[in-house]
Parts: structure tokens; C-alpha cells; sequence
């Protein structure tokens, strides 16, 4: 790599690590330098003019400050000791970096005018102005409403906020959430929520949430219509004349599933497995999970009968899995201990799946591949 490469790459990275912009903000000096390596009078005799071409390059593109050294068979040569600068202007045109900082300077400068506090956040990361600039006015507009509306209560897309594309928080919530977590009162958010996805966000800044719905099926004669969702905690509610519930993950089984009198399906996928830990008449019936056959599988089973003991497994042994492993298909799938609450034959299928893992991917068989008459034939086994 020649002399210009190693000081331009040395130089981006110094630009890269936000210390220019670290500079601009404190108002501090800026000063940054780059040690260049004296070449060896072999190194020199080896490629003599490349050198000479090398030093002549650096110097019309760099300040460099210059030592002489007496060379025994090449005499007096002037060679590069160092890069230097001291003013961020000539560093960003030596760098190329002069119009994007200007346009981080405008951005950062709308910012921290609306909202002063943000300067901390930009200290910590400099180029999140940068890379927001184009939405300035939005995010300051929203932070601002924020400020004098804390906990507004409302969904995302009721905000009273003037010039507000509707799908604007929810695509840009990453950032609004830094800023917002920046330039509000610790009082005004809930700083225990990681999560931004999945209602985590609404919930963190006091936004409302659609209500979680849960999607069954059952014999019509009980409620007066077969496929139901009910807000989570009216299932919770619920009171009917039921025998037998089955959990199903995956919504083509859940619709195919063959409903029997005195029977509901309760559609598992959309929300988690502590979502219908209030339904305690659950544990009263005669209560199945039917998942894929494969590690996570067995996990939610597991995770599912820490909170109903009574739950048992349905279609998810090693006797289906063999009977229908050509239509298995291997998956990467996380590491995982066995799961604390399987009985020994769900054990003994873990056992298998991870004895026949191949490197990180392991046999799933999803539950979509079991023909509907087999699920017909141990409803009745179990009945």
C-alpha cells in the first residue's frame, strides 16, 4: 500500500469515528496525526523514483511535515514524517468529506435548536444527524408533541400532528425512540421496555395498542358462529359448554382442523405463550398442543405446560415424525437444553431430532404435512 492509501484510509477512519464532528460540537481544537514510517536506505534504493513519486503525491494532497535524513549512498533526502492537521476545513477537503459535513452541520444544527438535549445524543453518535437529515422537521414536530403531551394515550396514528404521513413512527421508530428516550423526563417513558417491536414502543411512550385477539373455532351451537376472535381478555372470559381444546400453531391446520361437537381450535399463532395464561378455564378441559415437530416446537409445548400441567402434546411424537419424515425437511434452529416439561416420549423425540442434526440445522416437520385424516384418526384416539 503506498503512502497516499495508508494516510487516506488513516485519515477516513479519524472522520468515521465522529472526532471532527465530536470537535465541531465541544468546540474544541481539532488536531489529528498520522506517524508515517521513514523508509530504510535499502527501501529506498529499491524503488527510488516510486518513492520520489509517492512523497510528491502525499504532499500536494496532504500537510506533511518533512525530515531530513543523510543517506550513506543517496546523501540528504527529504522524506514524510507525519500528516498533520489542525483546522477541520482543510482536513475535509483533503478527505473529500467537505459537502457531507456540511450537510450534517445543517442537520445537527436544526436539531439541537429545536431540541437542545439531543446535543448529548449526537456526542455519543454523530452521524445519526446525518443519517435522519432528511426527516428532521417530522422527528422535531413529534418530540416537541411529546414534550408537551406526554403518555398521549392514543394510537400512533391518531397523533394530532400536523403534515404526518400515518406510517411515519412505525418506520422510523428506531431513531424517534433514541430521540424521544434523549429529550423526555425519565417520568414520561417506561425505560424497562427493550423491545420496540410488537406493541413495545407504543408502550414505552404511552401510546395505545390494538387489543390482542384470539381466533378459535367450535361448534357453532355454542356461540352461534364456528370461527370467533375475541379480544384477549373476553376469552379469558369465556364460558361454554367445551370438552376438549386444541392448541394449533399454524392457521392452514387451524382452518382444516376437523371439528368435533363439544370441541374448539384455538388458533397459537400471533401471540405468545403467556398471552393466555388469565384463560384459566383452559386448564379445566381436556387441553392439546399440536405444534411442529422440531426443537422449537417442543419448546413452546414446554413453555405451554409450565402454565397448564395438565397440557398434552397432540401429533408430536417420533411415531408420526418416522411415519411421515419424507416430508421433513432440515431447518437452522437455535441450540437449545432440553426443555424442562416434556414427558419421557416427547424427550425421546427431542432426543432424536438433535441426535439427527445436521451442523446447526435440524428435522422439522411441520404440521401442515400430516394429512388431515391421521389428525382425524387421534382426535378419535383421544376422545
Amino acid at each position: 500500500m503506498s503512502y497516499y492509501q495508508t494516510v487516506e484510509k488513516k485519515l477516513l477512519r479519524v472522520y468515521e469515528r465522529g472526532e471532527v464532528h465530536r470537535s465541531f460540537m465541544t468546540n474544541e481544537l481539532f488536531f489529528v496525526e498520522i506517524g508515517l514510517k521513514v523508509p530504510t536506505q535499502k527501501e529506498l534504493q529499491n524503488d527510488f523514483v516510486g518513492y520520489k513519486k509517492a512523497i510528491e503525491r502525499l504532499r500536494s494532497h496532504f500537510h506533511v511535515e518533512m525530515v531530513e535524513r543523510d543517506y550513506k549512498l543517496l546523501g540528504k533526502q527529504l522524506l514524510p514524517k507525519k500528516v498533520f492537521y489542525d483546522a477541520i476545513e482543510p482536513f475535509l477537503k483533503a478527505i473529500g468529506k467537505s459537502e457531507e459535513f456540511e450537510n450534517w452541520q445543517q442537520a445537527y444544527a436544526y436539531y439541537v435548536k429545536k431540541l437542545p438535549r439531543l446535543k448529548t445524543l449526537f456526542l455519543q453518535k454523530p452521524f445519526l444527524a446525518l443519517e435522519n437529515s432528511a426527516i428532521t422537521k417530522e422527528v422535531v414536530a413529534i418530540a416537541e408533541f411529546f414534550i408537551q403531551n406526554p403518555r398521549p394515550n392514543c394510537y400512533i396514528r391518531e397523533l394530532p400532528i400536523l403534515g404526518l404521513d400515518t406510517k411515519f413512527i412505525e418506520q422510523n421508530r428506531k431513531f424517534l425512540d433514541q430521540v424521544l428516550h434523549t429529550v423526555l423526563e425519565e417520568e414520561t417513558y417506561d425505560a424497562s421496555v427493550m423491545q420496540l417491536s410488537g406493541g413495545g414502543f407504543e408502550k414505552k411512550y404511552g401510546l395505545k395498542t390494538p387489543p390482542a385477539l384470539v381466533r378459535f373455532r367450535t361448534d357453532s351451537d355454542l356461540c352461534g358462529f364456528e370461527d370467533v376472535s375475541l379480544p384477549l381478555d373476553s376469552f379469558a372470559k369465556l364460558k361454554l359448554d367445551i370438552r376438549s381444546v386444541y392448541i394449533v400453531e399454524n392457521l392452514q391446520t387451524f382452518l382444516a382442523f376437523p371439528l368435533q361437537k363439544g370441541m374448539m381450535v384455538v388458533f397459537g399463532k400471533g401471540y405468545n405463550v403467556s398471552a393466555l395464561k388469565d384463560a384459566t378455564w383452559l386448564g379445566e378441559k381436556k387441553l392439546y398442543y399440536f405444534g411442529d415437530i422440531d426443537i422449537d416446537g417442543l419448546a413452546i409445548l414446554s413453555n405451554f405446560r409450565a402454565l397448564f400441567p395438565r397440557l398434552e402434546s397432540f401429533c408430536m411424537d417420533i411415531e408420526t415424525l418416522k411415519r411421515y419424515e419424507k416430508l421433513a425437511h432440515y431447518a437452522l434452529q437455535q441450540e437449545k437444553s432440553m426443555p424442562k416439561h416434556l414427558t419421557s416420549k416427547e424427550q425421546k423425540l427431542y432426543t432424536y431430532l438433535m441426535q439427527t442434526k445436521q451442523a446447526d440445522a435440524a428435522l422439522r416437520l411441520e404440521q401442515e404435512r400430516i394429512p388431515i385424516q391421521t389428525i382425524k384418526e387421534r382426535i378419535y384416539a383421544v376422545i
